[in-house]
């Protein structure tokens, strides 16, 4: 990713590499989510939502992959919010699809405006 600010309608574009030592097909997803927190006096309710996502093409076994995946930011998308009452909040989540399981391996803030 180049930055981590984006407008509404914008494409995120994710550059990334990977070396594939196993005996399985592994691929790169990953997902933007929303992070919406309410907040009022002892009450807090969270909720978190998938927005985007996108898989990479197919890494075969012992071999590497560089490439770019496109995780296209809705229209209608609410900006980031952080105020008393309301946190809107929104992440790019990191995956590895490895044949029949899904490893999570990092997480990057990002801001919409």
């Amino acid at each position: 990713m180049d930055r981590n600010t984006y407008f509404c309608g914008e494409i995120i574009n994710i550059n990334f590499h990977m070396s594939n030592r196993s005996s399985k097909t592994i691929r790169f997803l990953p997902q933007m989510v929303r992070r919406t927190a309410f907040r009022k006096e002892y009450i807090y309710l969270e909720s978190q939502e998938l927005i985007a996502s996108n898989y990479a093409d197919p890494c075969l076994e012992n071999s590497s992959q560089s490439d770019i995946v496109f995780i296209p930011i809705p229209f209608d998308c609410l900006p980031t919010i952080d105020c008393p009452l309301i946190e809107i909040t929104y992440s790019i989540s990191l995956f590895v699809d490895i044949s029949d399981s899904t490893e999570h391996f990092d997480e990057i803030p990002i801001y919409i405006k």
